[in-house]
């Protein structure tokens, strides 16, 4: 603006002066939560305007209220997740002359290797039919079946679903199955389930021909196996 002071008669002096206008500080950006695996640094966020540019104090709730971090004076604010701080929650606090406000609250929440909640089980079927396994999981990103046929675990190539089927032979019998589940904090292997296939009767003993008086009693006998055991009528 402009300013113009006499000075007596005629005369005059002008000066041309500068007015700010302070404003509260205002919250631009909000901290978002973090999720983050044990170990890895979280870090939050935060931005405000004012007039003057306003200082700026990150605090933590760890429960029982809200703190100051030390230190903590810049628009983010790094921590390394841990169990220790689980579940805390982070603000940032402007302040100017003309007042203070908070930012939201954001959560620190510890990120964990996927839990799996249903495992395979063993299963038997006859050869040349399908037998599936089936899984699940919480927290995975990643899911990939594998074989043990006795010799150590692989991979089974496009095996990535909940679910795996196929068509047994006799050469799957007693093999083993598991699935590997994996995020970016970790793998967890599910239990392993085993296929049994199951066989056809075969006769062990074929009944023979026999004669007896009439009315007395006359027993046939025969023996088979299989598996499972064959019933007999």
């Amino acid at each position: 603006g402009t300013l113009t002071v006499k000075t007596g008669g005629c005369a005059s002096t002008t000066y041309n002066i500068s007015i700010t206008v302070n404003k509260a500080p205002s919250i631009t950006t909000q901290p978002s939560d973090v999720t983050k695996c044990s170990g890895e640094t979280a870090v939050f966020s935060a931005a405000a305007s004012g007039t003057p540019t306003p200082t700026i104090q990150w605090q933590v709730n760890s429960g029982s209220g809200w703190g100051n971090i030390s230190n903590a004076t810049n628009n983010s604010y790094s921590v390394n997740a841990s169990s220790s701080n689980n579940g805390y929650q982070y603000r940032a606090v402007y302040t100017n002359t003309c007042g203070s406000v908070n930012a939201n609250a954001a959560t620190l929440t510890l990120g964990s290797a996927p839990t799996v909640s249903t495992q395979p089980s063993n299963t038997s079927v006859c050869p040349n039919t399908s037998a599936s396994f089936t899984a699940s999981a919480s927290g995975a990103n990643t899911m990939q079946w594998q074989v043990n046929s006795g010799s150590g675990w692989s991979d089974i190539s496009g095996a990535t679903n909940n679910s795996y089927s196929f068509t047994a032979t006799s050469g799957d019998d007693e093999k083993m199955y598991r699935i590997v589940y994996t995020n970016s904090c970790g793998t967890t292997y599910s239990n392993s389930g085993t296929l049994s296939m199951n066989t056809s009767p075969t006769m062990l003993t074929q009944p023979s021909s026999n004669s007896a008086a009439a009315g007395s009693n006359i027993t046939f006998s025969a023996a088979a196996n299989g598996t499972p055991t064959p019933t007999v009528q």
